[in-house]
């Protein structure tokens, strides 16, 4: 056999149509055509999820209440483990300067 008969037959063996009719290599992509352009519908979901499923899902999405305390020194709701935004308190002994916009 010739060179080319060989190159022919190894292209027959190692190739196979796909769905649509069109020479696809071993590996499912057709010839000429990148993966992501032959597979557009790949990344759509195979069913539909039930709305519980849905609402199951979403069930820690909610929005929490901040919980906050009243600062000690000044009687003003800050965030625990935080400075008061109101005086600085942070713990007997610690204080931090703060600033405010409207002064």
């Amino acid at each position: 056999r010739s060179a080319t008969a060989a190159s022919q037959l190894s292209y027959r063996i190692f190739s196979r149509l796909d769905s649509n009719g069109r020479l696809a290599n071993l590996w499912g992509s057709p010839q000429g055509i990148s993966p992501a352009e032959s597979h557009e519908d790949a990344m759509t979901p195979a069913f539909r999820q039930s709305p519980g499923r849905t609402r199951r899902r979403r069930s820690h999405q909610a929005i929490k209440a901040v919980h906050t305390v009243l600062c000690p020194n000044c009687g003003t709701a800050k965030r625990p483990h935080t400075a008061c935004t109101g005086c600085g308190y942070v713990r007997p002994g610690l204080q931090v300067k703060t600033s405010r916009a409207g002064q």
